[in-house]
């Protein structure tokens, strides 16, 4: 008021003031606590991850928890499983391979990645094939594709055939090795994570629906379908119907006795089922659990050294026995070769899927004489037998750029050949890469630009030519 006299001055506030408040105080420890307790229960559940795996950053093959039922007795993995016969049964060729083939992924049983085959000094692109086609932009095909496999698996090559599946679609589709045109394709009951193999005139594959075919590789044509998983038993897993035992598409045969196996992890729904058959009429020889065990999640079965080898289990081939309550040792990779989940964003798998020696590494390939992995080459005998790995040990590092990131080995008898992405890549129409390099000394031989990622592992060599499989569903063959 004009003339008046002035307001008093209002006290100054505390900021403190809301503590006097005893509803505020009660909020604020009550929120602190919560903090407290989220943080106490991700540390008691990391320590337990780390304490059963090894591996404190993720579980493999976790998806989710939920009630499973009753599970299969160990007479139930056991059990003679019927054969169901096709029109092309009674096929099977007495011919063996020839040594220049590639009938399996990664080569051959020990999964080596290696062949003596030689490639020509210069590759040129001989042919190139849309195989498969991969899921569309929309939201729904995101979801279909969120268990982030290529669209395309590994090629497979024997006897003028590539076969490769096409995952998502659950389907195998044979090409013309020369030519690339198309011989045949078979739709099969859910998802194939890997490709099949070829063994003496026959195509075998597992599928998620829980069912190892046998197919005639010349036609397609359905000789013989086991079941692998020990009951008919369904799920929903990345958007299809499953087994809850998902056969893993490809096998191994050693000694012309096919080894196959189904299941997700060893610790659930009674473990993997592991089973050996004649493979040319799919009679069993045995049938096994691989549990209670060690946790982890289903990768491939080899066979090296005269053991059929799961993981850093290994196992009688005669019988399937084996020591399975043996965990794996901290320097034991937790990863898995069948995995190639982790080249979706850049190298979020931890751990290396991996170990020769003292050799760890993403990826490897070897010989009788070399082990080469990632942009190096060391002597297989250091390898084994060196307590620890030098600078001096390794016969040479290859040249490649940081922003190569490699998600694919195969050493040839004259070269080494890496594939992947290129991390930095400007052009969409050359994200991935070839890289040939010497087997002598790692020098780059030549590069070439591909237009899409290589699927992982997507690398076969046969009879004078390289096959790769892109994740844009193509394949390309260099000759």
């Amino acid at each position: 008021m004009t003339g008046g006299s002035p307001s008093p001055a209002a006290p100054p506030q505390s900021p403190y003031a809301a503590f006097r408040e005893p509803a505020f105080c009660r909020f604020i420890l009550g929120s602190q606590l919560v903090q407290i307790g989220k943080s106490a229960q991700g540390l008691a559940i990391g320590w337990e991850i780390y304490q059963r795996t090894g591996e404190p950053r993720q579980v493999y093959g976790f998806v989710a928890v939920g009630p499973s039922g009753e599970w299969p007795t160990a007479e139930d993995f056991a059990k003679l499983r019927p054969v169901e016969k096709g029109p092309a049964f009674g096929t099977f060729e007495e011919a063996s391979r020839a040594a220049n083939d590639w009938p399996l992924f990664r080569h051959d049983a020990a999964r080596s990645g290696a062949t003596p085959a030689l490639i020509p000094p210069e590759l040129k692109e001989s042919w190139r094939e849309q195989v498969a086609s991969p899921p569309g932009d929309d939201k729904v095909a995101e979801a279909w594709k969120c268990q982030g496999a290529s669209c395309l698996s590994a090629p497979v090559v024997t006897e003028g055939l590539v076969c490769a599946a096409r995952t998502d679609a659950g389907q195998v589709v044979a090409l013309d090795a020369t030519t690339g045109k198309q011989a045949w394709c078979v739709s099969l009951g859910s998802r194939i994570d890997s490709p099949p193999t070829l063994y003496r005139g026959l195509c075998f594959v597992g599928c998620h629906e829980g069912y190892l075919y046998a197919l005639r590789a010349s036609d397609g044509q359905l000789a013989w379908r086991v079941r692998i998983a020990p009951w008919e038993r369904r799920m929903v897993a990345f958007g299809m119907v499953e087994s809850v035992w998902p056969v893993v598409g490809t096998v191994v045969i050693h000694n012309n006795v096919l080894y196959a196996h189904a299941g997700r992890t060893s610790e659930s729904d009674g473990g993997i089922a592991v089973v050996a058959l004649d493979p040319a009429t799919g009679r069993q020889l045995w049938g096994r659990a691989s549990a209670p065990g060690p946790l982890h999640q289903n990768d491939l079965l080899r066979y090296d050294a005269g053991a059929l080898l799961w993981n850093h289990l290994a196992l009688d081939p005669n019988s399937g026995e084996g020591n399975l309550s043996v965990g794996p040792s901290r320097d034991d990779s937790q990863g898995g070769m069948l995995d190639g989940t982790w080249t979706a964003v850049g190298k979020r798998r931890a751990g290396n899927a991996f170990h020769l020696g003292r050799v760890t590494a993403d990826l490897l390939a070897w010989d009788n004489k070399l082990v080469v992995g990632p942009a190096f080459a060391i002597g297989l005998d250091k390898a084994l037998t060196a307590p620890e790995l030098k600078p001096e040990d390794y016969v040479w590092k290859a040249p490649l750029p940081k922003n190569y990131q490699v998600e694919a080995v195969a050493l040839t008898g004259n070269a080494v050949l890496y594939a992947g992405r290129d991390t930095q890549a400007s052009d969409p129409a050359q994200t991935g890469f070839l890289w040939v390099a010497s087997l002598a000394d790692g020098t780059k031989l030549a590069v070439y630009n591909l237009r899409a990622i290589p699927t992982y592992d997507g690398v076969a060599v046969a009879n004078g030519h390289v096959y790769v499989s892109l994740q844009d569903g193509t394949l390309l063959c260099f000759g």
